[in-house]
């Protein structure tokens, strides 16, 4: 899958747009930071709207949130951000990008969680467990023998296979 990124000041609001449509998934990166929290709060607003109205519910896509510069002093408590920004208790990581710590982990929920969805969207829904449960029974069934006496799973060859053995034979001497 594609990795695309928008920064969350609002000179860039006519891009994000652009940038969520046809998007399987989302990180929402919150800077940690005390005073900054009005600031993600908006952003998240904004996101949610940008996906209302490219008709999407923030609700139903892939979405894991990094908590960002986690090393510095005056932060948010973890508990905070979830109750504001992720009440549906979504996968969360706490980072510090600029040392590195935590941006893999997030990176590894993400496709986590999107990688499903988009091999739903390309090769359809996962047989359930009944109906692989039943293609056992149709295998089982394939390999049971024929008639009473005769191996289960064997090939059984008739008149036509012993002809076509014959011209192969005949090809190779």
């Amino acid at each position: 899958f594609q990795l695309m990124t928008v920064p969350g000041q609002s000179f860039y609001e006519a891009s994000r747009q652009d940038v969520l449509r046809g998007a399987d998934g989302g990180i929402f990166v919150a800077d940690s930071q005390i005073p900054l929290l009005d600031a993600n709060l908006e952003s998240f607003d904004n996101l949610r709207r940008n996906l209302l109205a490219l008709d999407l519910d923030i609700n139903e896509i892939p979405l894991v949130f990094q908590y960002n510069k986690r090393d510095l002093d005056n932060l948010i408590p973890v508990e905070t951000f979830n109750r504001l920004l992720n009440p549906g208790n979504r996968p969360y990581v706490e980072a510090s990008a600029i040392k590195g710590t935590g941006v893999f982990e997030t990176f590894k929920e993400i496709a986590k969680l999107t990688v499903p969805v988009v091999r739903e969207k390309l090769f359809g829904p996962k047989p359930k467990v009944e109906d692989a449960t039943a293609d056992g029974e149709r295998v089982a069934e394939a390999m049971a023998p024929a008639r009473p006496g005769e191996p289960a799973g064997e090939y059984v060859r008739g008149p036509e296979d012993d002809a076509h053995r014959r011209r192969m034979k005949r090809r190779t001497l």
